[in-house]
C-alpha cells in the first residue's frame, strides 16, 4: 500500500505552490541560528565583525566559543582592515540594506576566510564557496526563517521548528493594521531570540515558496531609484546604485535631529539600525551617524508611487524651515538604465 500522510478533514491554510528563491540552500528557524549552527560545526575560533551590526548577532556568537574582534567602516561601508590583521581568522561581511554587493565583492577577493551577511540583501546571489546568510522575515512576511549556503555543512539531524505561533500579529496586521498587531509581534521577536538551532518550519517554507519574486525585486528596484532621485540632493550617504540589488530599504541620512520621530507620528513606521552601536564606537565615527542620523525609508513591494510620494512630501514639510526642501515629484522615474536582472 502507498504510504501517505493524511487525507480528508478541515483545509490548511491554502498557498500558490511555487518554488523558494534560495531553494538551495540550508533552511533555519533565523539567519542568526544558520550562523550560529555553522560557527559552532567548523569551530571557528576567531571572527572580525563591524561595529556596525545588530546586539542580537553579537550575542548569538557570544553564546558559542568564537572569539569576536570588531573593526570599523569607511563611509563607503568598506571595512578599515587589513588582510594581515586577520591573519587566519573568519570576516563577516555585511551588505549593509541590499546596497553593497560591490563593496562585498571586492572584499571577497581580498580577504581568505569570509563570511557573507546577506540578512538585509536576499536578492543577492551567494558567491561561489563563500559562507553566505539570508533572512527572509527582513522581505516578506514570514515571522522566522533563515538560508545558508556553506559547503559540506548539514542539517538533516537538526530538529524542525514549529512556528504557528508567531504568525498572529501577521494576521492580525490585515485586520486591525500596524498597532493593533504591535504587541503581538515585539513578544513574538522576544521569544524568537531566545529559539533554539531548528530547522525551518514547514509553514514559512510554504510561505517562501508561494510569493512571486520577480514581482518584489522590481518594486523594491522601483521605489529605491525613485526616492533617491528626489532625496540625492541632501543624503549624506553615498551611494553606488549599480550595488544596489532589490534593497531591504533607502537608507536617508541627513544631521537634522527629529525626523525618524516626526515619520513615525505621521504613520511612516521605520526602525533604528542600531542604537546599541553607539556604546560601541566614538560620536562622530561613521557608524555613530549610521546609528543615530540614518532613517530607513520604507521602499518594499506593498507600495508603489504613491506611497513614496506622501513619504517624500512628508520629508520636505519636516525640513521646509532648514532649507534643505526635496525636489520637485518627478513624474517618471529616471536611471533605468541601472537596474540589473533579479534572476538567481
Amino acid at each position: 500500500m502507498t504510504e501517505f500522510e493524511e487525507i480528508g478533514g478541515y483545509f490548511e491554510l491554502e498557498l500558490p505552490l511555487g518554488n523558494e528563491y534560495h531553494n538551495n540552500a540550508l533552511r533555519f528557524n533565523t539567519a542568526r541560528n544558520a550562523l550560529s549552527y555553522f560557527l559552532l560545526k567548523n569551530k571557528i575560533t576567531d571572527l572580525y565583525i563591524p561595529v556596525y551590526i545588530c546586539d542580537k548577532v553579537v550575542n548569538t556568537i557570544k553564546q558559542g566559543k568564537t572569539r569576536i574582534h570588531f573593526y570599523h567602516l569607511d563611509d563607503n561601508f568598506s571595512p578599515l582592515l587589513s588582510k594581515d590583521e586577520i591573519g587566519d581568522a573568519y570576516i563577516l561581511l555585511v551588505n549593509y540594506f541590499g546596497i553593497c554587493e560591490k563593496v562585498i565583492n571586492k572584499c571577497i577577493k581580498k580577504f581568505d576566510n569570509v563570511i557573507c551577511d546577506n540578512a538585509q540583501a536576499f536578492f543577492s546571489n551567494p558567491e561561489s564557496d563563500v559562507v553566505t546568510f539570508y533572512s527572509p522575515r527582513k522581505f516578506f512576511g514570514v515571522a522566522d526563517g533563515g538560508y545558508i549556503y556553506a559547503n559540506g555543512l548539514e542539517c538533516e539531524n537538526v530538529v524542525q521548528d514549529d512556528s504557528t505561533q508567531r504568525y498572529m500579529s501577521r494576521l492580525v496586521r490585515i485586520d486591525g493594521g500596524f498597532q493593533a498587531g504591535n504587541f503581538l509581534y515585539r513578544n513574538s521577536e522576544q521569544l524568537l531570540n531566545r529559539a533554539k538551532i531548528r530547522r525551518m518550519s514547514g509553514l514559512t517554507q510554504k510561505i517562501l515558496s508561494s510569493i512571486h519574486y520577480d514581482e518584489a525585486w522590481e518594486k523594491r528596484q522601483e521605489n529605491f531609484h525613485y526616492l533617491h532621485k528626489n532625496l540625492k540632493k541632501i543624503n549624506l550617504l553615498k551611494l553606488n546604485l549599480r550595488s544596489v540589488h532589490g534593497p531591504m530599504v533607502y537608507p536617508l541620512m541627513i544631521r537634522q535631529d527629529g525626523l525618524r520621530n516626526f515619520l513615525i507620528e505621521n504613520k511612516i513606521y521605520i526602525p533604528q539600525y542600531w542604537p546599541e552601536v553607539s556604546f560601541r564606537t566614538h560620536q562622530g565615527s561613521f557608524e555613530y551617524q549610521l546609528a543615530n542620523d540614518m532613517c530607513p525609508l520604507p521602499i518594499d513591494q506593498r507600495y508603489s508611487k504613491k506611497e513614496m510620494n506622501i513619504i517624500l512630501e512628508l520629508i520636505n514639510k519636516f525640513l521646509d524651515k532648514t532649507q534643505l526642501p526635496v525636489s520637485e515629484l518627478p513624474d517618471e522615474i529616471e536611471d533605468k538604465e541601472l537596474v540589473v536582472n533579479s534572476s538567481a
